[in-house]
């Protein structure tokens, strides 16, 4: 009996995650539509400039990713709107972002984003501030090695590109000397 449950178990499972996955074609599939269509109504100079920016941005995110100094968690790409709520950061002003963060077992993490207007850089800088203060918070508790690593974490503004790169790493000095060769 414990046998056929287990095995009717499997194939529910089995089929679920069969289920979810023609369901990701299927939003693939029109988010692709959707953009084609976009496409043909946008203006060719704007997607121009979009597609520097665009580039700019994932060229400074994964060079840091790469390079700067996270070896005792690498940092993978997540999903930018579930790093904005982490942030509290208003989704709706950001031209263009990126965000990576560590397995969890450490605080590592990367974040870059040109926002549609400068004057917002500011309100950026402060909700990235709460966040460290309440990551310091917890970590002082359950993981006290990761608070320095906090501390020592490094947000650089660029006010006339409108541009914020928050990042937690060992190093954060070596992160300033990247994006001094990207000509930050």
């Amino acid at each position: 009996m414990k046998k056929v449950l287990l095995a009717l178990t499997m194939l529910i499972l089995v089929f679920s995650l069969c289920a979810c996955s023609s369901d990701k074609k299927d939003d693939k599939k029109k988010s692709e539509e959707t953009g084609k269509e976009e496409t043909k109504k946008g203006d060719s100079e704007n997607k121009e400039e979009d597609k520097s920016d665009k580039s700019q941005i994932r060229k400074i995110g994964e060079k840091i990713a790469a390079n700067g100094d996270f070896s005792d968690d690498a940092v993978t790409e997540i999903d930018v709107e579930v790093f904005e709520q982490m942030l509290d950061i208003d989704s709706s002003k950001v031209e263009e972002s990126i965000g990576y963060t560590g397995s969890g077992a450490t605080t590592n993490a990367l974040y870059v984003a040109k926002f549609k207007e400068a004057s917002y850089l500011e309100e950026v800088e402060k909700a990235i501030d709460v966040y460290m203060k309440d990551q310091i918070e917890q970590c002082e508790t359950y993981n006290p090695p990761e608070v320095e690593k906090l501390k020592a974490s490094a947000i650089y503004s660029y006010p006339d590109q409108a541009i914020v790169v928050m990042v937690i790493s060992r190093n954060s000095d070596k992160v300033k000397d990247i994006l001094k060769d990207l000509g930050m």
